[in-house]
């Protein structure tokens, strides 16, 4: 026959803040049954008697927070950090100034396919799309600076303020009689002049490659 104990369990419930006031018994203990003697505050404010152990119930009431707009508010009560964007549709004119088009509330930044076109330090113009505050320091685009000889453009990428590389245009190098030719990149021209010499010593003049 099994002993029969009068004594409570008092054993301490799965919650931590309650004992088992059943009677002396085996195995598991019940889950505790009690009303927790706090209160459980919502993020609106208000307070709830649940029982022990239990998460905070689902509050049905409006976000009552400070919002950035003055739109009604269409969200429910809620413990995350910031509050779901607002949905409601406005008119706005994007940053340039160019057009005006209907957004949702929370878009603040509207653009539009207009280029920038401010001068850039380089001298080129930003292609960006219209922007607010500063451009984009590093420019992608082509040089396009004469070169020393002024024959050619400088085509790589914008590299201001360094000097450009060694232009790799070429030119002809012709003599007065016209008997003799040779090729000669252009920044062997730019080191050694405009009129050369050949190894006859005729002068050479140097015409453009079409």
């Amino acid at each position: 026959m099994a002993h029969l104990c009068n004594k409570k369990c008092m054993k301490r419930l799965p919650c931590g803040s309650h004992d088992c006031d059943q009677p002396c018994h085996s195995g598991d203990c019940k889950e505790c049954t009690k009303t927790s003697i706090k209160k459980l505050s919502c993020d609106c404010g208000e307070e709830v008697r649940v029982q022990c152990g239990a998460i905070t119930p689902e509050c049905k009431k409006r976000c009552a927070r400070v919002h950035a707009c003055a739109h009604q508010v269409t969200h429910t009560c809620h413990n995350k950090e910031t509050c779901p964007p607002c949905y409601a549709q406005v008119q706005r004119t994007c940053v340039g100034g160019h057009d005006t088009s209907t957004v949702y509330c929370y878009e603040d930044k509207i653009t539009c396919n207009v280029m920038c076109g401010k001068p850039l330090p380089c001298g080129h113009k930003c292609q960006e799309e219209y922007h607010n505050g500063i451009c984009k320091k590093e420019c992608k685009q082509h040089c396009l600076i004469k070169c020393k000889n002024g024959s050619h453009n400088c085509v790589a990428t914008c590299h201001y303020p360094h000097k450009c590389p060694s232009c790799k245009e070429t030119f002809i190098l012709k003599c007065k009689c016209g008997n003799k030719e040779q090729r000669a990149l252009c920044s062997f021209v730019q080191s050694n002049g405009k009129t050369l010499l050949n190894p006859g010593g005729v002068q050479a003049r140097i015409s453009k490659i079409g």
